[in-house]
């Protein structure tokens, strides 16, 4: 069997200082993606996809890149199996030029280039918004087919913990568990996840010729991703809000 380096998810403490906007409280769907700024999706001049928590948890999707798969113009690009490099293209566009943002900062792989979708834990995804369209003018020339923001979870109402555990074929099983709470005031959610799978031969070469690796390579593409996420933060007088995660 190959082994696979661990991926973990990196967590990094970040402050930011934003401007609350009074339009969160309305029932109506508010983006911040298309303009920089709150609005409503009606208001806004462009195509715009939100996805919610609850869609999310009715999807029965279980990554991310399942997820953005039913958003229309997106077209999702694998490379294997779990764990593999996912790329995302918007209305034709390279994954290049998709700008990729969680909470508001800029991500992306080092080596690859692309953001890493297949490391992100779905369950620590609130909601996506997807902006279709060049988004240059806001954001810079990686925004040439749109732009994708992660929004991740935050802790409401009273306290309380979770747990829960998938397993599947190919020795793949998954644990995760978190704590949470909070008011309008302040507000905590700390999260872990756990995921490890045998995988499956992805370059097995078959009597028409080799599927697509051009070797052959007899062994199980395993995977394992450990992720563990922090976020807390509370709110300065009416118009502002201060965070770490």
């Amino acid at each position: 069997m190959k082994t696979l380096p661990l991926a973990g998810l990196a967590g990094a403490v970040l402050f930011s200082v934003s401007q609350f906007a009074a339009a969160q409280d309305d029932p109506i769907t508010v983006i911040v993606t298309a303009s920089r700024s709150a609005e409503t999706v009606d208001e806004t001049l462009v195509p715009v996809t939100v996805i919610t928590r609850e869609q999310i948890e009715r999807s029965g999707a279980t990554t991310l890149p399942e997820v953005l798969s039913t958003v229309p113009g997106v077209v999702i690009v694998r490379n294997g199996g779990a764990g593999q490099q996912a790329s995302v293209l918007l209305r034709g566009t390279e994954s290049r030029h998709v700008l990729v943002l969680i909470d508001g900062v800029r991500v992306g792989s080092a080596t690859l280039g692309a953001t890493p979708f297949q490391h992100i834990p779905l369950d620590q995804v609130d909601r996506v918004e997807v902006v279709r369209g060049p988004r240059s003018s806001l954001y810079g020339s990686d925004a040439i087919g749109g732009v994708i923001q992660i929004f991740t979870r935050r802790g409401k109402g009273a306290p309380q913990s979770s747990l829960t555990v998938r397993t599947g074929t190919h020795e793949t099983g998954e644990v995760s568990a978190g704590i949470s709470g909070g008011s309008d005031a302040a507000w905590y959610l700390m999260h872990a996840t756990a995921f490890t799978t045998e995988g499956f031969d992805v370059c097995r070469s078959e009597s028409t010729g080799v599927g697509g690796c051009y070797a052959d390579q007899p062994d199980d593409d395993g995977y394992d991703n450990t992720s563990l996420s922090f976020r807390s933060g509370g709110r300065i007088g009416e118009r502002f809000e201060v965070e770490a995660a």
